[in-house]
């Protein structure tokens, strides 16, 4: 994640760059890990100290532990990607707070109202657009706008899976749609929610300066981050690391990521491009899981009325390297498109002829 642009400036801790992971057992001697791939205290010990959230958290707060991430395996959500689920619990809670600051003295959000797509993942800009009037007046229609919320996060992450796959830096195609990404970023923006909720309820009852807000979001975030891992039945460290041998040579070409592989588009093998429901992929015949049923309480899809109530142009950014005919030097050249929320489907389904092509037949199935 990229340093954010934004409408609200002020009002939330700055979103800045947090490490997720690639789906790999990636370690070095000692079994110390590397990029968040495995962190140790979060594999072994999923208590409230080690799951901590910090809002705004920087790349140098990660190095220095402040937050820790990596990937767990739950043997009812499949493999979840702590970094991205992070992410999007700040996404969520910062287009909450944009689409509060829309609210007219009426209590209302006109329809034709805009405001910027916040400058997070990708470099993807644009603008979102409010299809109907919204009376903000109780407590169904306060759901509605973190619901929103929610979705508007959501599809920055959709978005930004279809910009990497046609980018082969690192962390783009070779992660691009991985079984782990739009379930977790999913389910962050439902964290994120959760905890918007229980924070709103507690205001009604305690004057909250900010510094303290952006406190209590962050145990808010932490507790739901407890109760969500407890409900799908997180595994332990050795466990996470036996659902990664039984994923080699399925789901990912190799085992063991060698560092030259962080560029190979080919490593990972299989994608998953179920972005409305979300479906979790959960590894076959695991046998250290007796439950896989995915909680009933947690919907995997936005209602289709909040999809309604809102579009949203992205301006994407695509750099690619061109050689000047007359002096031969290779420079690099960044060209836009431009993509509808709209139109996810559409767009989807042409990565899906080029994953077919690359991958085989099974290229989106677990």
């Amino acid at each position: 994640m990229t340093n954010s642009k934004s409408t609200i400036r002020g009002t939330l801790p700055e979103l800045k760059f947090r490490p997720c992971c690639l789906l790999a057992d990636l370690v070095f001697p000692s079994n110390i890990p590397v990029f968040g791939f495995l962190w140790p205290k979060i594999m072994k010990d999923l208590s409230a100290p080690n799951l901590k959230h910090v809002s705004g958290i920087s790349l140098w707060g990660f190095i220095l532990r402040r937050e820790h991430s990596g990937t767990v395996y739950t043997c009812k959500g499949g493999f979840i990607d702590l970094g991205h689920l992070r992410d999007f619990v700040d996404l969520t809670r910062w287009y909450y707070y944009a689409l509060k600051k829309l609210i007219t003295k009426k209590g209302e959000i006109k329809a034709g109202t805009t405001f910027p797509i916040f400058k997070t993942h990708g470099k993807i800009e644009g603008k979102a657009s409010i299809r109907k009037d919204l009376q903000i007046i109780d407590e169904d229609s306060t759901t509605d706008l973190i619901l929103l919320a929610r979705l508007i996060a959501y599809d920055v992450s959709v978005m930004y899976e279809i910009q990497t796959y046609y980018s082969k830096g690192i962390g783009d195609r070779h992660s691009s749609f991985s079984p782990e990404d739009l379930t977790s970023n999913f389910l962050g923006t439902y964290v994120g929610g959760k905890a918007i909720k229980s924070q709103i309820e507690l205001a009604k009852k305690e004057n909250l300066k900010k510094d303290e807000a952006n406190a209590t979001f962050d145990h808010l975030v932490t507790l739901e981050l407890i109760v969500l891992l407890s409900k799908l039945d997180a595994v332990d460290v050795d466990k996470t690391l036996k659902a990664y041998g039984a994923i080699n040579k399925k789901w990912i070409k190799e085992g063991l990521i060698k560092l030259v592989d962080l560029l190979n588009s080919d490593y990972l093998q299989r994608r998953n491009f179920d972005v409305t429901p979300v479906t979790p992929w959960l590894v076959e015949g695991f046998s250290d899981c007796s439950n896989t049923s995915f909680p009933s309480e947690i919907e995997l899809a936005i209602p289709d009325k909040i999809r309604g109530m809102y579009e949203a142009q992205f301006k994407v950014p695509f750099t690619k390297t061109e050689r000047d005919a007359e002096s031969k030097e290779i420079h690099k050249v960044t060209e836009y498109k431009y993509f509808s929320s709209d139109k996810f489907n559409e767009y989807i389904n042409e990565v899906k002829v080029l994953a077919e092509e690359e991958y085989g037949a099974n290229f989106n199935k677990p």
